[in-house]
C-alpha cells in the first residue's frame, strides 16, 4: 500500500521588509527643533546692537576724535558685528540640527533592522509551523486511513462470528437445548450489532478524514471504505431470522424466548433482545446508509472546491496574461 501520501504546507505570506533610507538624514519635527538650543535671530539682533553700541561708546571716548575722521563707523561697526553675531549663531544651530537630524537617522535605521531582524525571524517560525502542522497532519491522515482498513476487517471478522454463532444455535435446536440455543442467537445478535458499530464507526472516520482534508493541498486517496466495500451483510441477516423464526415457530423454544424476549441487553441502539432482533437488519443498512451518503456529500463538496480552485488559477492565468501584454506593449511605444 502506498504510504508516501502527504499534505503540503499552508502557505505563508513572505515577509516583506523596510526599506532604509540612504540619505543619512531624517526630518525633524517641529517639537525635535525646539529641543535644539539656541538664540534665534531677532534675539542675536537685539544682542549685537547692544553689544556693538557699548562696545563703540567704549571705544568712542578714548577716541573723541574718530567720528569726526570717520563718522560712518557708529554706523556700519553695529551692523557687522551683529551679523558675525547672527551667522555664527546659525551655523552653530545647524550643526545641531544636523547632528539631530543624523542620530534620528541612525535610531531609524537601527529601529528598521532590529524591526526586519524579528519579521525575518517570525516569518521563518510560521514557516516552520506551518511545515510541522502539515507533517502532523499527513500523520493524523494516515493513522485515519490505517484506522478505516481495519475498522472494515474488524467487520468481516464480526460478520464470520455471526455465522459461526448460528450455526452452533443450529445445532443447539437440533439438540433441543432450549437454553444454550437462546444464548447462541443472543451472542449471534451481539456480534451483528458490533457490525453495526463499526460501519457507524467508518461514517465518523469518513467526516473527520475529509473534514481534516478539506481546503488542503495533498495526495492522499479517497476514503478507503465504502458501502459498497463493506462486506455484505444480509445473507448473514437473512440467517439471523430464519434461526429466530425457527425457534420462534417451536413450543418448547418459543416457551423460553418469552422470558429471553424482554430481558435488557448491553446492544448499543437496542433495550431488549426482541427489540434487536426485530430491527437489526434496518439499523444495520441505515448505518451502511449514512456511511455512504456522509462520502458521497463530502465528494461533492470536494468537486465543487476543486472547481472553483481551478477556475480562480486560470483566471490569474489570464490576468497575468493580460498583464504581461500590456507591459510588452508599453516597452514597444519606449522603443
Amino acid at each position: 500500500m502506498q504510504t508516501d501520501w502527504s499534505v503540503q504546507p499552508q502557505n505563508v505570506a513572505p515577509f516583506q521588509p523596510e526599506t532604509l533610507s540612504n540619505s543619512g538624514s531624517a526630518e525633524l519635527d517641529k517639537y525635535e527643533l525646539d529641543r535644539i538650543k539656541g538664540p534665534n535671530g531677532c534675539a542675536l539682533t537685539v544682542v549685537g546692537i547692544i553689544g556693538s553700541i557699548v562696545a563703540l561708546m567704549v571705544w568712542g571716548d578714548s577716541h573723541r576724535d574718530f567720528p569726526q575722521t570717520n563718522p560712518g563707523a557708529f554706523a556700519v561697526a553695529p551692523g557687522l558685528v551683529a551679523l558675525l553675531l547672527i551667522v555664527f549663531a546659525l551655523v552653530t544651530k545647524a550643526i545641531k540640527v544636523s547632528d539631530a537630524r543624523s542620530a534620528k537617522a541612525d535610531r531609524q535605521r537601527k529601529a528598521i533592522e532590529a524591526s526586519n531582524l524579528a519579521g525575518q525571524r517570525d516569518a521563518e517560525n510560521r514557516v516552520k509551523r506551518a511545515e510541522e502542522e502539515a507533517r502532523n497532519l499527513t500523520k493524523e491522515l494516515k493513522d485515519l486511513h490505517s484506522k478505516a482498513i481495519s475498522v472494515r476487517s474488524e467487520a468481516e471478522d464480526w460478520l464470520d462470528q455471526t455465522s459461526t454463532t448460528l450455526r452452533t444455535a443450529d445445532r443447539e435446536f437440533n439438540d433441543n437445548a432450549f437454553g444454550p440455543f437462546w444464548d447462541a442467537v443472543q451472542q449471534a445478535a451481539g456480534h451483528l450489532a458490533a457490525f453495526n458499530e463499526s460501519c457507524k464507526t467508518e461514517k465518523r472516520l469518513a467526516e473527520t478524514y475529509y473534514g481534516k482534508l478539506k481546503g488542503r493541498t495533498h495526495s492522499f486517496p479517497d476514503f478507503p471504505v465504502t458501502g459498497e466495500t463493506l462486506p455484505d451483510p444480509s445473507s448473514v441477516v437473512q440467517e439471523m431470522r430464519r434461526v429466530v423464526r425457527m425457534g420462534q415457530t417451536n413450543f418448547q423454544f418459543a416457551n423460553i424466548w418469552e422470558h429471553r424476549g424482554t430481558r435488557q441487553v448491553l446492544m448499543s441502539g437496542f433495550h431488549t433482545l426482541s427489540e434487536a432482533l426485530s430491527n437489526m437488519g434496518s439499523a444495520i443498512d441505515r448505518s451502511i446508509a449514512d456511511l455512504d451518503r456522509s462520502i458521497g456529500s463530502v465528494a461533492h463538496d470536494q468537486l465543487t472546491e476543486q472547481r472553483k480552485s481551478r477556475r480562480a488559477i486560470e483566471d490569474h492565468v489570464e490576468q497575468s496574461r493580460s498583464d504581461m501584454d500590456d507591459v510588452k506593449s508599453k516597452l514597444k511605444k519606449l522603443l
